[in-house]
């Protein structure tokens, strides 16, 4: 779908040749959500000219599978959980980066930028129009997109030649995939990790981070729609996926529904393992969460839940039927954490709790009755 918007006028910037970083170190959502980001800069001064701060080891595997940028070119920084020595060994290494420009996402706090841009040997750093000009050496940027996917890959507008909105959407659309071929085939991983020939199977993710626990589906909606699959579609499997303590979610709802077409794989998968039980899935339910825009990225069916936090900003960006408590509460969305539990004493979070789910059960119904008729 294209969108139609006011144009604004970008200057032309040649960056041939350029060698250029683009901060990136944020959490497995976020980092999915600069997808288009990060391949159109490989497309366009090829992935060895690319480099990268990431902020752990596993997503700069990933980014280097998916792009080939050489993992000497990703510098892993974990922010404000890095340790003094962990902190020390990043800047030594960001010194010795051979890069010219610098490019700083909206989502990425301005400060580190000015910092990190008076330590690097880069001449220009590009940022967006909403941060404050801290150097004379800055190029501005401005979005006036909401989604996260479409502010992160902004400043593509700064270096291609009068593109419309509509062309610069329908290319962020297009550089929005995964290369399936590049991972393993899901049902095999399936078949070695649980001895099962599972052919047909829905994934229901719990989790959402140990630091963004309000976002979660809870274990009662859960629970109904598991237990409204298993009723349904009584030959489809339901695969209950977790990470770290999550695994405490996913073994509470399998004893409460003991169902031994459910499923519980929480921890059993390393990522690229996940990417393809993803990949191969007929359809995934969860709530705001990383691995949800994973599935949107590999362009599965979503069915996602929302309350505390503003799908149209970090919801799934394609792929995607979202359901959020109707009517709205005026404390939705509760980005600003000051807002939460105003009216109804969150957490318990109330807008997911309460949430009517019957829209969302009629939904998947139509989402797996056109997948294929042998799962009914």
């Amino acid at each position: 779908m294209l969108l139609k918007f006011t144009g604004l006028v970008y200057p032309e910037m040649d960056i041939t040749n350029k060698k250029i970083c683009y901060l990136a170190h944020h959490a497995f959502g976020d980092v999915i959500m600069k997808v288009p980001a990060i391949r159109w800069l490989c497309e366009t001064v090829d992935a060895q000219n690319v480099y990268l701060t990431v902020q752990r080891q596993y997503l700069a595997d990933l980014l280097n599978a998916e792009f080939n940028i050489p993992k000497e070119n990703m510098i892993i920084y974990a922010g404000m959980q890095s340790s003094f020595k962990n902190k020390l060994h990043f800047l030594a290494q960001w010194r010795k980066m051979p890069v010219d420009i610098i490019i700083l996402s909206p989502t990425i706090n301005y400060k580190l930028g000015k910092r990190l841009f008076k330590l690097s040997k880069a001449k220009k750093i590009f940022t967006s129009k909403k941060l404050i000009n801290f150097t004379d050496e800055r190029e501005v940027y401005y979005s006036k997109f909401k989604h996260k996917v479409f502010l992160n890959a902004e400043f593509i507008r700064l270096f291609e030649k009068n593109i419309s909105d509509e062309e610069f959407v329908k290319k962020i659309y297009d550089l929005y995939y995964l290369d399936k071929k590049k991972y393993p085939c899901g049902k095999t991983v399936l078949l070695n990790k649980t001895e099962k020939n599972i052919q047909d199977y829905v994934i229901v993710h719990l989790g959402s981070g140990d630091g963004q626990k309000h976002k979660r589906i809870p274990i009662h909606q859960a629970k109904k729609i598991v237990e409204f699959i298993i009723k349904q579609y009584p030959n489809l499997h339901i695969l209950l996926t977790g990470l770290g303590n999550e695994a405490e979610l996913t073994k509470e709802l399998c004893s409460r529904i003991n169902s031994p077409v459910v499923l519980d794989v929480a921890n059993k998968f390393s990522l690229n393992e996940l990417i393809g039980v993803v990949a191969a899935a007929s359809l995934f339910i969860s709530g705001d969460c990383g691995p949800v825009h994973l599935a949107s990225v590999l362009k599965v069916p979503v069915i996602t839940f929302f309350g505390p936090t503003d799908f149209n900003i970090t919801g799934p960006f394609t792929n995607a039927f979202v359901f959020t408590h109707q009517p709205s509460l005026n404390c939705m969305p509760c980005h600003n954490y000051s807002k939460r539990g105003m009216n109804y004493g969150c957490p318990p979070v109330y807008c997911l709790n309460e949430m009517n789910i019957a829209p969302a059960l009629l939904q998947l119904e139509k989402i797996l009755n056109s997948n294929s008729k042998e799962i009914i």
